[in-house]
């Protein structure tokens, strides 16, 4: 996997839904964050993003909420565009790229995935540095 750096966020804090939200739709940050303002978001602050994946009709991987740390599903290959929720923080892998203003742990353990575009991912025994 390989990092692309997302760093538009104008001074905001605590803004990676906006961030998330702007990779996966493929939209402006300024136009995420006024539809996440639209949702209830406050400046600088955090917000849940399946508010916006509810909007948008992101679908829930529910069979991976809570079992994979992000280097396990970065190993699976995955095919198409996701949202990834992990402790606090969200971020997009689309085609093996991750969009994200910092390179996320790959221990780290997800709390949530939504299916944006393509196929939902399945398990096998790959492990790849990113």
């Amino acid at each position: 996997m390989k990092l692309v750096p997302y760093t538009d966020n104008f001074g905001e804090k605590n803004d990676c839904t906006v961030r998330a939200a702007s990779a996966a739709l493929g939209i402006t940050y300024h136009e995420a964050y006024v539809e996440l303002a639209r949702l209830g978001r406050k400046p600088n602050h955090g917000f849940r993003f399946h508010l916006v994946a509810d909007k948008f009709n992101f679908t829930l991987i529910r069979h991976m909420i809570g079992k994979y740390t992000v280097g396990q599903f970065c190993a699976m290959r995955p095919n198409g565009k996701y949202v990834i929720r992990t402790f606090r923080h969200a971020f997009v892998i689309d085609r093996n790229l991750i969009y994200d203003y910092t390179k996320p742990k790959k221990n780290q353990r997800i709390t949530h995935v939504w299916l944006v575009s393509g196929e939902i991912p399945t398990p096998h025994e790959i492990d790849i540095d990113f």
